[in-house]
């Protein structure tokens, strides 16, 4: 008999769909001054304010966001340029989290990229060439 099949998925699609699902309505909302409840924002950073500059500052973030999780889930952006965005935005959001005003549940709720950025780095840079070229 035959194992049962395995479910695989591209680690750039899977963060695509986390990514549309979770991220890209918050954004979105907060970018027209809606707050999700418990983990809005706010709830995130205590120097959070939903002024009129934030909030497109958050709607460019979502249209940004839109374009990522397209390529993501099509299959259009290569592992490299995957690993080296969560290289960049990791380092981003450290410095953030280990400031003063990002709060338990921002810190948690912002732990996940780091995952991506340490699997895809493994991917890159320590197993088989094919996986830095597509």
């Amino acid at each position: 008999t035959e194992p049962p099949p395995v479910f695989t998925m591209d680690l750039r699609a899977a963060h695509g769909y986390i990514v549309l699902a979770g991220f890209l309505p918050m954004y979105i909302l907060a970018g027209f001054g809606i707050e999700f409840p418990m983990i809005g924002f706010p709830e995130l950073d205590t120097s959070y304010e939903s002024t009129g500059f934030v909030r497109g500052q958050m709607l460019m973030v979502a249209g940004m966001m839109s374009a990522l999780v397209l390529t993501e889930i099509s299959g259009e952006m290569s592992m490299k340029t995957f690993c080296h965005y969560h290289i960049a935005l990791s380092a981003g959001l450290l410095v953030w989290q280990l400031g003063d005003t990002s709060t338990l549940m921002g810190k948690a709720m912002f732990f996940l990229p780091h995952v991506f950025t340490a699997v895809s780095t493994k991917m890159v840079y320590l197993d088989t060439p094919k996986a830095n070229k597509d």
